[in-house]
């Protein structure tokens, strides 16, 4: 039988349908629309009009799919933009209005753990001890752990689209700009670096829209496939150098990068800055990409709690 997780996100909504048996996932397909909900969150602390409208349209698209695949459950998830936002009561019931669902709208330890937990479900390796950096539109989550459990997890403020917001005006970088970001990086992770560096993790790994977007330009994959994405290996110089030949383009030059998806062009900057900062503050040289995320996470969670 087959389940379906919608994921509201600040840049995205995306969703999975998947079959699990006996603890394993069978089959899945993934689906995604940039709603941009979060958009101007960061300052005005609200979800905009548009923006709620957008994904509300899209979330009513990705239940009517789930429902002609037969899907016996549709979970609904929201992360950073609407935990953040003043207004999320009437946005909440909006998606309720126009879907009959309730939206589970997850804390920042719960989505990092979902996001862990989907990682595990795909690594070759769960028992080596993995940290996971999931770089999202408003917030990122670093995760350290293995099968037996997270030793560290966290939620921090800062993604690709509360950087753009806080940072670029309309989405043009200077020096000045890519030196604010990274400086406001090493601030927001200044107080748990050192824990994090003492847990020794053997592996990096990537999830999220950032980190599979520079995986696909460095590789140029013309169309997404998780085959081409799944454990595959990027390397941290290859990402700033890449981002930083992002930053000297133009909007319309960006759109037409080989394996970027032209409606992300406006924040991979941002995610570019943020993910290569980290590497360097916790001096990896190699990252592990995983497709698996916290959509399968979620599901798993689900079935499983």
């Amino acid at each position: 039988m087959k389940d379906a997780v919608i994921d509201i996100g600040t840049n995205s909504v995306r969703m999975i349908i998947a079959e699990i048996e006996k603890g394993q996932m069978i089959s899945s397909l993934k689906y995604m629309e940039v709603t941009r909900l979060g958009q101007g969150v960061d300052e005005s602390k609200l979800l905009s009009e548009a923006g709620m409208q957008r994904t509300c349209d899209a979330i009513s698209k990705f239940c009517k799919m789930a429902l002609r695949q037969d899907c016996l459950n549709i979970y609904l998830m929201a992360t950073s933009a609407v935990r953040d936002a003043q207004n999320k009561a009437d946005f909440l019931q909006r998606v309720k209005e126009e879907t009959a669902r309730d939206v589970d709208v997850i804390s920042g330890e719960l989505e990092a753990e979902v996001g862990f937990l989907g990682v595990l479900k795909g690594s070759k390796n769960p028992k080596s001890t993995h940290m996971v950096i999931d770089i999202g539109g408003g917030s990122t989550e670093i995760i350290v752990g293995n099968q037996w459990g997270r030793t560290f997890s966290k939620s921090f403020n800062m993604g690709a689209v509360r950087m753009t917001d806080r940072f670029t005006e309309e989405g043009r970088y200077t020096d000045q700009t890519v030196q604010q970001i990274e400086t406001f990086v090493r601030a927001t992770i200044e107080a748990d670096q050192a824990s994090i560096l003492s847990l020794t993790p053997q592996t990096a790994v990537g999830i999220g829209g950032t980190a599979t977007s520079f995986c696909t330009m460095l590789n140029e994959v013309k169309h997404y496939s998780r085959d081409r994405v799944h454990n595959q290996i990027i390397k941290k110089e290859d990402i700033k150098n890449k981002t930083h030949e992002l930053l000297k383009m133009t909007a319309d030059q960006r759109e037409k990068v080989v394996g970027l998806d032209a409606k992300r062009a406006d924040i991979i900057g941002a995610g570019g800055i943020i993910l290569y900062t980290l590497l360097e503050i916790f001096k990896i040289d190699n990252l592990v990409i995983s497709d698996f995320d916290n959509l399968e996470g979620y599901l798993f969670y689900k079935i499983e709690s």
